[in-house]
């Protein structure tokens, strides 16, 4: 005896189904009858009347053309019957009534409600011959067909039935259109796991940006319609995952840097900001070319060996962003970006002073409502000291990422670093 979940003794439900394999028959076409109690129209008196109804609102005359132009019909797309119990041999269509309409018009024109559409079937009619017999399948009942034409026409249901293309999907199945390059865009960022398991920016979005070649330039991308790198590749993919984050939604519910509500001089404005904020692609390629496959976005943690800092050619270590909006401290940021080491010691050991001292000044700004900016660099220790009284409190950080440079780490001989906190004993 089998057991049942609670453990009784009982018959068990996990009995193995057979698979129902529907049957298809050939027919010939004048044993084949629409369905006069077609959800598509209310109930009619004739066939004839059926006609007239799918050719009114239906667009049986497109389906009839699609037809005589391609030669066929879809395979996917099989029309299903049910047996009429009245009229031995013959069927009722209930499921592809409106193929089924246009393919009896086409063999017999004069069925066609109107003047008109008696003169057009004839004509498309005289350039298609259609075979002897249609290819369909055969259900025991109206009542049997229910379920599955319900899953055909009354949407997704959870899944269960047919599940329409979003905007990205049809896209990417037309292989063009206005949204190419943005699915190109988020299939790169799938395949690089870029943006995890959140749900990616809207494609329409992406597009009204990526139209803009202000915006394409910044990016580093040489074509409207497909992915084009003319800068190295994993400085344009760092540019386009900034570009994707920019699109996300923020932490505190503010409307993104990238969104739907932009016009087009909005746009270009974004561009010079991305460009600004140090975010384009600085390596120029000898010749535009399609990027290799996207690697995933490296991941912030410490490396086994990391590079030397002294052997940087920049103060700004690659990868490294400024996401702050005082004007001040971005023009310090690009001076740094641009301003080899081995060439300006002096001058890159004072912009790097600047840029602390910048920092400290914007820190202690926000966080204490009597701070007044002094003449001479923002004692570290006091900032060091209002981090350390408030751990408690919700309060700005130092920022991650500025730990290469407050390290101040530069190669043996380097000037870079030693005047860092000059001109009193409170550093």
């Amino acid at each position: 005896m089998a057991t049942s979940r609670n453990g009784k003794g009982g018959r068990s439900n996990n009995v193995q189904r057979g698979l129902v394999q529907w049957p298809k028959i050939n027919l010939p076409l004048v044993r084949l009858h629409l369905d006069r109690d077609n959800p598509r129209h209310e109930p009619v008196a004739s066939e004839d009347e059926a006609i007239a109804k799918l050719y009114e609102k239906e667009k049986v005359e497109a389906i009839a053309k699609d037809i005589v132009t391609h030669g066929a019909m879809s395979p996917f797309d099989v029309i299903g019957v049910v047996a009429m119990l009245d009229n031995p041999g013959h069927f009722i269509a209930v499921e592809g009534n409106r193929r089924l309409c246009a393919l009896i018009l086409l063999n017999d024109p004069d069925r066609a409600p109107t003047v008109a559409s008696k003169a057009l079937f004839r004509e498309l009619s005289s350039r298609i011959k259609l075979p002897a017999t249609i290819e369909v399948v055969q259900l025991g009942s109206k009542e049997d067909s229910k379920r599955w034409v319900d899953l055909r026409h009354l949407g997704p249901q959870e899944g269960q039935g047919l599940v329409s293309w979003n905007a990205t999907q049809k896209d990417r199945a037309a292989g063009g259109g206005a949204n190419a390059l943005a699915v190109a865009l988020l299939d790169r960022a799938r395949d690089g796991q870029w943006l995890g398991d959140e749900k990616p920016p809207a494609v329409t979005t992406l597009t009204r940006y990526l139209s803009n070649p202000l915006v394409r330039h910044a990016l580093g991308l040489g074509d409207p319609r497909q992915l084009i790198f003319t800068h190295d590749q994993d400085e344009v993919d760092a540019a386009l995952r900034q570009f994707l984050l920019d699109a996300m939604p923020t932490p505190d519910g503010s409307t993104p840097r990238v969104h739907s509500r932009t016009n087009n001089i909005e746009r270009g404005t974004y561009a010079h900001e991305f460009k600004n904020r140090g975010f384009s692609p600085q390596t120029v390629l000898s010749a535009p070319s399609a990027p290799s496959p996207a690697r995933p976005a490296p991941k912030a943690k410490k490396p086994r060996n990391p590079p030397d800092p002294g052997k940087r050619p920049y103060l700004i270590p690659q990868g490294f962003v400024c996401n702050a909006k005082d004007k001040n401290l971005l023009m310090l940021f690009r001076e740094m970006q641009r301003t080899h080491i081995d060439d300006h010691e002096f001058a890159c050991a004072f912009l790097l002073r600047a840029f602390i001292e910048r920092i400290m000044t914007l820190y202690m700004q926000k966080t204490d409502k009597n701070f007044v900016a002094p003449q001479r660099l923002p004692p570290f220790s006091r900032c060091r000291a209002k981090t350390a009284s408030r751990k408690e409190e919700k309060i700005p950080r130092w920022p991650p990422q500025t730990a290469p440079l407050m390290a101040g780490q530069t190669a043996p001989g380097r000037t870079v670093g030693l005047c860092l906190f000059g001109g009193g004993g409170d550093a």
